[in-house]
């Protein structure tokens, strides 16, 4: 959600209000991944805990479904940025092939590298 400071308007710019992982593209044999766009509110988020802006991103720390999602603030378009959705871990990798346990904060190294914890302290 979003809140104009001067006229405190209110607006949704990504999420549906339900609980998912739906972001673009979601390859897979399960029947339960859901493949469609998850642009503004068609996006979906499971138990968002965190949230920090570089620019036009904001990067969302993700407990619920284990994830680091990537939100364009100007498009809306939402996508995973590393982890897979409810496969909780701390395996070491690339994108989809690195594991958290419920990432619960981010934080913005001035090399603009990403650092996460996977448990509150």
């Amino acid at each position: 959600r979003v809140v104009n400071t001067d006229t405190g308007d209110v607006s949704t710019l990504a999420g549906s209000g339900a609980n998912g992982f739906v972001d673009g593209e979601v390859a897979g044999p399960a029947t339960w991944l859901k493949a469609s766009a998850g642009v503004g509110t068609a996006a979906e988020f499971h138990s968002p805990r965190d949230i920090l802006q570089d620019g036009d991103k904001l990067y969302v720390a993700e407990s619920g479904s284990h994830r680091i999602r990537m939100l364009s603030a100007s498009t809306g378009e939402v996508s995973t940025l590393a982890g897979y959705a409810w496969k909780a871990g701390t395996q070491d990798g690339t994108g989809t092939f690195a594991r958290f346990l419920a990432p619960f904060s981010l934080a913005l190294a001035s090399t603009v590298t990403l650092r996460w914890p996977s448990e509150p302290q």
